[in-house]
């Protein structure tokens, strides 16, 4: 699957009926069909495409791209149970395509954006940018597959001004995970927090339940990261990774790191980036292959 020039695979989902999707960064500009409502103006120079196969993978459904005049890539891919497709990445072009944004410029050297594309494949219903002055990264996608349209997401900013209602703590000093709720049906927010510690802290991976509580999962290199009922209170070295559940109005419900003295979680991009799935009240991450259970009462949390 590709064109002629250097395209990446980066997220991949299924439907409710087993197409599979999948989402990445093309080079090639014979790879796929340019969409065109609305107009986007992709440069060759890294672009976003996303495909769809049918159940089989025999046969693409589409396969699209679109971007800006600059650097563009994916990296995450949910589905609705109307087909419609939800991504979320990095952008570095001033003209990345807008639609109902919750912020409609470029305000640092790069940003995150969400968009969502019709069942077709070949209308941007939404599309915004997500970020502050500095430089930003979205990593992860999750919707609510018969919800309202909601996305959750989350990925790391190094911007102090990054449009955070909540943080947990309000800590400066390098990067911090955020994570927000976004609409993708207009232009309002839900909610937006961060996730902070002493240096270096990136949200990865995403899921949500079907009652909107949310569970994150990424990398943090030192202590302070904010932990309650945590099963391991502290970093205890290198790049240890967090488990979060957030609950329906944006507040963190239960926080932990978890990993040894090396590195456990890198950056996406590695070959150890983390990520996570949830059923019927467990969680799943993937490097170690770990299984928790939740639990409310114990101090352990997990």
């Amino acid at each position: 699957m590709g064109g002629s020039g250097a395209d990446y695979g980066r997220g991949i989902a299924t439907d409710q009926n087993s197409n599979v999707y999948i989402t990445g960064k093309t080079y090639s500009t014979d790879f796929a069909t340019l969409i065109t409502n609305p107009t986007t103006s992709p440069s060759g120079n890294g672009d976003v495409f996303v495909a769809k196969m049918n159940p089989d993978q025999t046969a693409f459904v589409y396969k699209s791209y679109f971007g800006g005049s600059n650097d563009d890539g994916s990296r995450d891919i949910a589905v609705d149970n109307s087909g419609n497709a939800y991504i979320i990445g990095t952008t570095s072009s001033s003209d990345f395509i807008r639609v109902d944004a919750q912020q409609t410029q470029l305000s640092g050297i790069r940003d995150a954006f969400v968009t969502k594309l019709n069942p077709q494949g070949n209308q941007i219903l939404h599309s915004t940018y997500l970020g502050g002055t500095a430089a930003e990264a979205g990593y992860g996608i999750a919707v609510i597959p018969n919800g309202d349209g909601s996305a959750y997401i989350t990925g790391v900013t190094w911007s102090t001004n990054f449009f955070q209602l909540i943080c947990y703590p309000c800590v400066t000093n390098g990067s911090s995970a955020f994570v927000a709720k976004i609409s993708t049906t207009s232009a309002s927010m839900g909610y937006t927090l961060l996730l902070s510690a002493n240096y270096s802290t990136q949200g990865h991976g995403i899921a949500v339940d079907s009652t909107g509580t949310v569970y994150v999962t990424g990398q943090s290199l030192a202590f302070g990261l904010y932990s309650v009922l945590g099963y391991q209170p502290g970093n205890a070295g290198g790049l240890d990774a967090f488990i979060t559940l957030i609950n329906t109005n944006g507040a963190v419900v239960k926080s932990t790191y978890y990993g040894g003295p090396g590195d456990d979680c890198e950056a996406p991009g590695d070959d150890r980036e983390c990520s996570i799935a949830i059923d019927s009240g467990f969680v799943y991450i993937n490097w170690y292959r770990n299984k928790w259970q939740l639990r409310d009462s114990t101090p352990s949390g997990y």
